[in-house]
């Protein structure tokens, strides 16, 4: 049987996490990994933990300045999560 918290199952909600910290532990060695930073971005976005979206969405704009999907992306998330003027 499985358990489900928010209407996501467990074993879900586990490897979300243990994918989390591995992804973390990868930006320690790689810290200007885009694709790693933008991963980490959407999870912490899916997690309700606003405090590290906004830090890796923030790195990857100090990253790709002038990358203008990414630049749209993170407007459309500061405006997701009540802040547009950031």
């Amino acid at each position: 049987m499985r358990s489900i918290l928010l209407g996501v199952s467990w074993e879900s909600f586990v490897q979300g996490k243990l994918t989390h910290a591995r992804r973390e532990a990868e930006l320690k060695s790689k810290p200007d990994d885009t694709a790693n930073l933008a991963r980490l971005a959407l999870l912490s976005e899916a997690v309700k933990d606003a405090q590290r979206a906004d830090r890796y969405y923030e790195q990857l704009l100090k990253l790709r300045p002038d990358e203008k999907e990414l630049v749209v992306q993170t407007g459309k998330y500061f405006r997701r999560t009540g802040r547009p003027q950031r």
